[in-house]
């Protein structure tokens, strides 16, 4: 007992000694001067720092998966999110469009990029930040057709987004199921060109419409930088720096949540000018969110590489000159889908590109999971991108083949530097948004609303054709080239309360809604019969009858007024409802107009406009206010999609006009002119073709109410109806309508006296419906190697095709023989004659050259 109490003794001493040794020799020994001024070095008491972080971020991220608010950090001025602890509890919340955080430099970033052997490859990313403002990194590399960028590049600003979802310049991110799957799609103009442009200033190249529907889905876990980052890797670059009040403030105010996730992107892509295509491409994503300065960041060089064996690492070198200025990082996903951290990498910045020239050869070392890796990089294809407002940053996407430890290897490597030159653009920002109105309980009891009223824009008050008109009415009143004819609406209370005070057409709608279940179509088709017979037929309630007879007062005219529908989710990006609820023109009167509010409610249970509901998934009893709109005795009137409403292309936009009233545009009752304008990505706008329509016929209003058909003469329908001058007018306006909407649109307009009026704007719908290729391959399983497929074929057929070998041991390896073709049906069947393809099969399976057996 004596002997080991002197040796604890002695061991105590030890430590005491070397302890004090270590303060004598961190007190003597001065801190090494930062490199180039920029990159901190491990200074005097680096060892004790690093031991410190290292302990904290272990603890730390034992902990990730207690809940959020149990989780308080460890260390006094870190943030409540990352070292350790997660920013969100669930994956729903975290895959989600973020709501951008109150700070000028606040960003929701998702990044997406695929990779084949043949060397087609994609890079897309979609920034939002406040103002409907977003950044975009957008470049597709096809052999044999060149390299197509975003027409701006390398701008990266883009403007008069949606403001809420991952949506700028025609390219689009939607989440499906949280870490699982993503719908990727694209419809707009690209530059092609042999290489990418880097003078924003030049014209090159052409423009070409470019569309793609991809379906993205993961084959990995997600990495989340958060909780995953190696401990050694975040405490060295923490160990590395000053340590003071403001180095931890600088971390607090600089953090961003940062998740990355491999998978595989495959889908249709159509290229102007060349066959449509389907693409294969192993990639990753990430999803970013916090605040990011572009100023803030001085370097950083990023690695992403998709090996043959079906390996996936990303390793990255990042200097933040404030907080930590050598941060080295990364993982390796094998292709068992075990996740490994990096702990080590000798990628120094200071030593590679730190003068701006950036190497097209070069080789790294780093260390994940205690394994060694060597990783050579060759540079194919470069493309360069100026990020904020004033060009802060400038990054360089650099398109590569790699080669670890002696396997091949496809992928992008990223630096960006801190640029000084500024932006050569003159000053750019959003058109202002109408902002939604705060909806009040005593909003919600009012029957009516006029057009100018701010809370008008409610389409929880009035509907999407009522909403959509009052925010066409806030835009004429900033200056906008149109009018928009004075009118109200007749809101969703005013229904619900003529709903309330006739029992029996409640009682009516609820049998409707029975009836509707039950699949059958005839009995359905009577009770949608008997239900709008019922709403014409019973009295409207003094108190609407009152509220209508007030706003004509108002308005103070002896005009005719147009009765339209205003039902909830009509006109709206979801659905549109076109043409299924009536329209009353030529409307006199109050009496007129209650009967036409009457024949609209009832409009909204027609079969048609019930059916319709039921296909789309909404309930089959809904709600619906009404439009009392004036109407312009129009000269001409039609329709105007600012996008190709067949092909979608962005660079053409159609009107369609007649002489006289727009109902014979929208009903199909006259052949219009047909107008193609083409438009530019200034949106600027020129006739391209016109397409004389027969016109035979006009709709006119009548002096005593109502409309008539009219004959047109010849010498009006041998030319067309509308000018050159006012056609490039109307696109005008429309480039105007669609930047303040976000989105393309649908938009009935009408000329009267050389004045446009503008008398709806709707969502086009008819975009990104799923192909039938997509549909084909909708349960299409990722797999992260070439040497592997996917069946759904029953596994005991699968297990009795055997090869001469011997049998196959079901818990055997997934790697069972190789095969040639599997067919999927009932009786699959498989044949060695025929050499193995490595595309997707049109029956949904993916091949390769071993059987991989999905639950």
């Amino acid at each position: 007992m004596e002997e080991a109490a002197t040796i604890c003794v002695l061991v105590l001493e030890g430590i005491a000694t070397a302890a004090v040794l270590y303060v004598i020799k961190s007190i003597l020994t001065p801190d090494p001067p930062v490199h180039l001024g920029v990159y901190h070095r491990p200074g005097r008491w680096y060892g004790l720092k690093f031991a410190l972080m290292y302990l904290l971020v272990k603890l730390q991220q034992g902990r990730k998966k207690q809940k959020r608010e149990k989780d308080a950090p460890l260390v006094t001025g870190l943030p409540q999110s990352g070292y350790g602890v997660l920013s969100h509890d669930s994956p729903e919340e975290m895959d989600l469009p973020q709501e951008l955080q109150d700070h000028e430099h606040a960003l929701d970033s998702a990044y997406f990029n695929g990779f084949a052997p043949d060397g087609t490859a994609v890079v897309m990313r979609i920034c939002r930040r406040h103002g409907r403002r977003a950044e975009i990194w957008f470049i597709l590399h096809v052999p044999g057709v060149g390299v197509l960028q975003a027409p701006q590049h390398p701008d990266t600003a883009v403007f008069n987004t949606d403001g809420k979802t991952f949506s700028a310049a025609g390219l689009s991110f939607e989440p499906v199921e949280a870490m699982r799957t993503w719908k990727v799609q694209f419809n707009g103009m690209m530059r092609l060109t042999e290489s990418p442009r880097t003078d924003v200033t030049k014209e090159e190249g052409r423009l070409v419409h470019v569309k793609f529907s991809f379906m993205w889905s993961a084959y990995t876990l997600p990495f989340n930088f958060d909780t995953d980052i190696h401990p050694r890797a975040i405490a060295r670059a923490m160990a590395i720096e000053k340590w003071n009040k403001q180095f931890f403030q600088d971390l607090r105010s600089s953090h961003q949540t940062h998740y990355n996730q491999w998978g595989q992107l495959w889908g249709g892509l159509h290229i102007e000018g060349h066959e449509e295509q389907h693409v294969r491409l192993k990639g990753y994503r990430d999803h970013s969110f916090g605040v990011r300065d572009w100023g803030f960041m001085y370097r950083y060089i990023v690695h992403f590489a998709y090996l043959e064996d079906g390996t996936c690492l990303q390793v990255a070198t990042v200097c933040f000159p404030t907080t930590m200025s050598d941060l080295r990082t990364g993982y390796v996903f094998t292709p068992n889908g075990k996740m490994e951290a990096v702990s080590a990498v000798d990628l120094v910045l200071s030593s590679i590109g730190e003068d701006g020239t950036m190497p097209h050869h070069y080789s790294f070392n780093f260390v994940a999971g205690g394994k060694k890796y060597h990783v050579q990089v060759e540079i194919y294809c470069q493309s360069t991108w100026y990020n904020g407002l004033q060009w802060e940053s400038r990054v360089h996407e650099r398109l590569a083949n790699f080669t670890v430890n002696g396997l091949s290897g496809w992928g992008v490597c990223e630096f960006n530097y801190k640029n000084t030159t500024g932006c050569p653009l003159p000053p750019r920002e959003s058109r202002p948004q109408q902002p939604l109105p705060d909806v009040t309980s005593s909003h919600r009891k009012l029957l009516t609303l006029p057009l100018s009223s701010p809370v008008c824009r409610s389409t929880e008050l009035v509907g999407g054709k009522g909403s959509s008109l009052a925010t066409l009415t806030a835009l004429q009143s900033n200056g906008a080239m149109f009018k928009v004819p004075s009118g109200f609406c007749v809101t969703m209370a005013a229904m619900k309360l003529q709903l309330k005070l006739h029992p029996t057409l409640k009682s009516k709608l609820e049998e409707l809604a029975q009836v509707s279940c039950s699949g059958q179509v005839d009995a359905l088709k009577g009770m949608c019969q008997s239900v709008g017979e019922m709403f014409i037929s019973v009295a409207l309630v003094p108190e609407v009858r009152e509220a209508i007879k007030a706003e004509l007062d108002n308005l103070r005219t002896t005009s005719q007024f147009a009765v339209r529908s205003s039902a909830i989710g009509e006109d709206t990006e979801e659905m549109s409802a076109a043409g299924q609820m009536i329209t009353d023109l030529g409307v006199r009167g109050l009496d007129q107009i209650c009967d036409s509010v009457q024949k609209c409610w009832a409009s909204l249970y027609g079969f048609p406009a019930v059916q319709y509901r039921r296909q789309h998934g909404q309930p089959v009893v809904s709600s619906m206010a009404v439009v009392v709109q004036e109407m312009v005795p129009a000269e001409v009137a039609g329709v105007l999609f600012t996008q190709h409403p067949v092909t979608g292309h962005p660079g053409k936009m159609v009107i369609n006009a007649n002489y006289g009233l727009g109902e014979s545009v929208v009903s199909g009752e006259s052949h219009p002119d047909t107008i193609t304008l083409s438009r530019g990505v200034d949106g600027s706008c020129q006739v391209e073709g016109v397409d004389l329509g027969s016109k035979t016929q006009q709709v006119v209003p009548l002096d005593d109410g109502g409309t008539a058909l009219q004959e047109v003469t010849s010498a009006q329908s041998e030319k067309c109806c509308l000018s050159n001058d006012t056609a490039v007018r109307l696109g005008h306006i429309a480039v105007q309508v669609e930047e303040a909407y976000g989105g393309p649109q649908d938009i009935e307009w009408a000329v009267s006296q050389d004045t446009v009026y503008l008398l709806q704007a709707r969502p086009i719908t008819t975009f990104g419906i799923e192909t039938e290729w997509e549909l084909m391959h909708e349960f299409d399983a990722p797999l992260s190697s070439e040497k592997e497929i996917s069946t759904t074929s029953n596994i005991a057929l699968v297990f009795a095709m055997r090869d001469d070998a011997g049998s196959c041991d079901p818990l055997d390896s997934f790697n069972i023989f190789p095969c040639n073709r599997i067919w999927t049906s009932e009786h699959s069947s498989l044949s060695r004659s025929e050499k193995l393809p490595t595309v997707l099969q049109e029956d949904g399976i993916v091949f390769g050259p071993h059987v991989h057996q999905h639950a």
